[in-house]
């Protein structure tokens, strides 16, 4: 099997959302202070179970796929087999919650309510990707409160009980929890057209484009009020660049506005998380490179792109 295959399979680009809120959160929490050697393993630990969370969502949507005619890793030229993709899902959460096991104790609770979390998200009978609230709230909690509670359950547990931590906790994730949640819906409503088509009912296939796109909106504002009150910078600078493009998308800016709404904040976050850290900078750089190599050899298509 193409070792890319099995790396792409994973969806590391999907990733990038993970990383860039955790070293955000991260550095907030924990000014000036280096990527040790634990803080990395807590970070790959939780990549291994998001990647899970891609991988099972895969399997879960081959059909899916084929009828929105989405190019999958199921079919040519790749052609996984479900048993392959069911190996590789056992061995990314196997490995997770095996480190956790063994190295990090405090970390296998979150580790394994992520994981339950991306099984009810795409499996059946809960599916709760395709149902229109509990859609929302998976996506938002899962890129906001479960990975600060990664960051929380890995730290010293004094610092995280420490007065001034603990007073901006809930602001901090929140500001995040809004923000992700309106990507989230405008998502869903680049999807909604075959969404419909195949039953799901996502808040954008179910609402439709004003509503949802004025609903975006207001969280943005929100949470830009939120990272504000905390000083977290790199949040407020992204909420307010992109509430112009939200707004505009809430009066009909058309379907260009509302695929570059979904897709500008975890472009902003990201450049701004390597700003700080300019290690990750060139991390993200050779993925996209890596990745664009990939999608364009073995695939035929132009992958990733803004709009």
């Amino acid at each position: 099997m193409h070792a890319l295959d099995i790396l792409f399979f994973m969806r590391p680009m999907l990733l990038l959302p993970v990383w860039t809120v955790y070293l955000l959160f991260y550095d907030f929490c924990f000014p000036d202070q280096i990527i040790s050697l634990s803080v990395a393993g807590d970070l790959a630990s939780l990549s291994l179970i998001a990647a899970g969370a891609y991988v099972i969502n895969q399997i879960f949507d081959i059909e899916t796929d084929r009828i929105n005619r989405k190019l999958g890793f199921f079919d040519p030229p790749v052609s996984l087999t479900l048993r392959q993709g069911w190996v590789i899902y056992a061995l990314l959460n196997l490995g997770a919650l095996l480190y956790a096991a063994i190295l990090r104790t405090g970390l296998f609770l979150p580790l394994s309510v992520m994981l339950a979390a991306g099984v009810l998200y795409s499996a059946p009978p809960i599916r709760a990707k395709d149902r229109p609230i509990s859609g929302l709230l998976f996506n938002g909690l899962s890129y906001s409160l479960f990975i600060f509670w990664s960051i929380a359950a890995g730290a010293d547990r004094e610092s995280i009980i420490s007065g001034s931590l603990l007073d901006v906790n809930l602001p901090l994730v929140s500001s995040m929890f809004l923000a992700i949640s309106a990507v989230y819906l405008m998502t869903t409503l680049t999807d909604a057209p075959g969404d419909r088509k195949t039953g799901k009912r996502t808040i954008g296939a179910v609402r439709g484009d004003r509503l949802s796109s004025s609903l975006a909106a207001l969280m943005v504002a929100g949470s830009l009020a939120l990272a504000y009150q905390v000083e977290f910078w790199p949040l407020s600078i992204t909420a307010a660049l992109s509430l112009p493009l939200f707004l505009a998308a809430a009066f009909g800016g058309g379907v260009r506005i509302t695929l570059l709404s979904a897709k500008f904040p975890i472009l902003m976050l990201t450049a701004l998380a390597a700003y700080q850290r300019p290690g990750y900078a060139v991390f993200c750089i050779a993925l996209i490179l890596l990745t664009r190599f990939y999608f364009k050899r073995r695939l035929g298509i132009s992958y990733p792109r803004l709009i």
